[in-house]
């Protein structure tokens, strides 16, 4: 059984709603809405799945900080808040899990020291539980953790004699236990963007404005058994589709996945599919994209499926306060990598996803 988790960010009707996919026939359907009335100032912003499928788990802005609420999921795909969620004291930018352990990972941009805080807690049945504050090297923004489970990446602001810059930074996770930096890589683009690791945890990608932020650059990365990383001097690809705004690594197959939204010159959402080499991170010349929408659509997210035939898109339409939007169900061929329209569900106004 697949199911997508959105989350609802209809001004008001804020929730966590499952969405149960099949693929043949391709269709959605909607199940029971997952709401939090216990925390009326919770702006729904991330969510992610834990290892097992046993839990989703959402982050929400708040007034003064953000909160982190653990969600059971039922047998039939229905969600149950569990009885225990925490909160940050200041704004959290990133949420990420661990892969084999049920340890949840949450990236702090506060102020004074506050500003270098990760936070890590165990979940279960009961909600979350600090289990470890860790301080890092620069300001934490996004955070991802490798598919053994023994390495953090995060991308982190430091501050140069020439300012504000950006670096990919490695820490050991032995265990689930955030250790000492292993590595910091300087991102070329001087910005810090949306992190990716293939699912062998041989190739990680970063996604990341370009230094005169007028498009979008692609940084690949190959890693090390020992969890160090080797950026690809010249990844391929002769050049990121300029206004790139998200991107997914295929969980089984070597693509990586570049969506562009509507922009002048472009009319409609495009999802192309790039294959890589996982051995040297080397990135071939896109295969045929796939388009969809038109200059109202906002894509926020997309998600695979752990199986991979299903590619998942959170999509607002139109703005606020008269926007709809809808969840994209998008089947993937996985030798080719090819795209094809599945379904959609047009019931919500999704600002991100994340599927089983």
């Amino acid at each position: 059984m697949t199911v997508a988790y959105a989350v609802n960010t209809q001004a008001d009707f804020y929730s966590v709603d499952p969405v149960l996919a099949s693929v043949n026939p391709a269709n959605l359907t909607q199940l029971k809405s997952a709401k939090f009335k216990d925390h009326p100032n919770a702006i729904p912003q991330n969510v992610v799945l834990s290892h097992d499928g046993k839990f989703v788990i959402l982050l929400a802005s708040e007034q003064t900080g953000s909160r982190v609420i653990a969600f059971s999921v039922n047998a039939d795909g229905t969600l149950a808040e569990c009885p225990s969620s925490v909160t940050t004291a200041h704004m959290a930018m990133s949420i990420a899990v661990h892969p084999k352990r049920a340890l949840v990972y949450v990236t702090e941009c506060g102020t004074g020291s506050d500003q270098k805080t990760i936070y890590v807690y165990s979940c279960d049945t009961t909600g979350l539980t600090l289990s470890q504050t860790v301080q890092t090297t620069g300001v934490p923004e996004n955070i991802a953790i490798a598919p053994n489970g023994r390495t953090a990446y995060v991308t982190e602001f430091v501050s140069t004699p020439q300012g504000l810059s950006a670096a990919l930074v490695a820490y050991g996770n032995a265990k689930g236990t955030f250790g000492s930096q292993i590595g910091s890589y300087p991102l070329s683009t001087g910005n810090s963007g949306e992190i990716a690791i293939d699912s062998n945890g041989e190739c990680l990608f970063v996604l990341t404005p370009n230094s005169a932020a007028t498009g979008m650059t692609l940084l690949s990365f190959t890693i090390s058994t020992d969890g160090t990383l080797t950026e690809v001097g010249n990844s391929g690809l002769t050049s990121t589709p300029p206004l790139s705004s998200l991107i997914a690594v295929h969980p089984t197959a070597s693509y990586l996945y570049l969506l562009t939204p509507p922009s002048s010159g472009n009319e409609v959402v495009e999802i192309t599919p790039f294959p890589y080499n996982s051995d040297t991170g080397i990135i071939s010349d896109a295969g045929d994209g796939y388009t969809y929408g038109n200059q109202k659509t906002n894509p926020a997210a997309m998600a695979f499926s752990v199986a991979g035939d299903m590619l998942f898109v959170a999509n607002s339409v139109g703005s606020e306060p008269n926007s709809t939007g809808n969840i994209k169900m998008i089947l993937v061929e996985e030798t080719s990598g090819s795209l094809s329209l599945g379904s959609k569900i047009s019931a919500l106004v999704p600002m991100n996803v994340c599927a089983s």
